[in-house]
């Protein structure tokens, strides 16, 4: 069963052994409306409606979604360090949106948790949770080019008994 609420889809599906909810927040749609604002609204929008549902995540890591100080360490700055798009690049973004609505990323996304968490049930195996929320985010292209070389170099270095990085990097 289906239901849209504010921001996501909620599907809920009754398994042999246990209820399971996943949710998956339409961050297509969100994005399409962070791109839409103004720059200085961005932000905050990304922050309080892109970042909210995760909350509890964030939290459990230590990284407020406003910092207490200005400039402080905050959800902003925590995702711009793990390779998410910054909200201030709009043509980067809606081009990824586009290339995400075309392979229907969400649909697959729900898809695949939905056919694991049917599998786990089906080998009797149990998740100790009662709803899985996922959300898709845009990366940095700079970012996942500089992490694909760093890969590529240590799965092609000649020590295998440690992490290796050459002088150059």
């Amino acid at each position: 069963m289906k239901v849209k609420e504010a921001g996501a889809f909620q599907i809920i599906k009754i398994c042999k052994v246990e209820a399971m909810k996943i949710v998956i927040e339409i961050t297509i749609e969100q994005y399409e409306k962070l791109f839409s604002l103004e720059e200085e609204e961005r932000e905050n929008y990304f922050r309080f409606s892109m970042m909210k549902p995760f909350e509890k995540m964030w939290n459990t890591i230590n990284v407020l979604l406003k910092a207490n100080k200005p400039n402080g360490y905050n959800v902003i700055m925590a995702t711009k360090m793990l390779g998410y798009l910054d909200v201030s690049k709009t043509e980067i973004g809606r081009a990824a949106l586009e290339n995400l609505k075309e392979i229907q990323a969400l649909q697959t996304a729900h898809d695949t948790l939905y056919h694991c968490v049917e599998f786990l049930h089906a080998n009797n195996m149990n998740i100790n949770a009662n709803e899985m929320k996922f959300g898709l985010y845009i990366a940095d292209p700079k970012k996942l080019e500089l992490l694909k070389r760093l890969l590529w170099l240590w799965r092609n270095s000649r020590v295998y008994s440690s992490f290796y990085l050459p002088k150059f990097l």
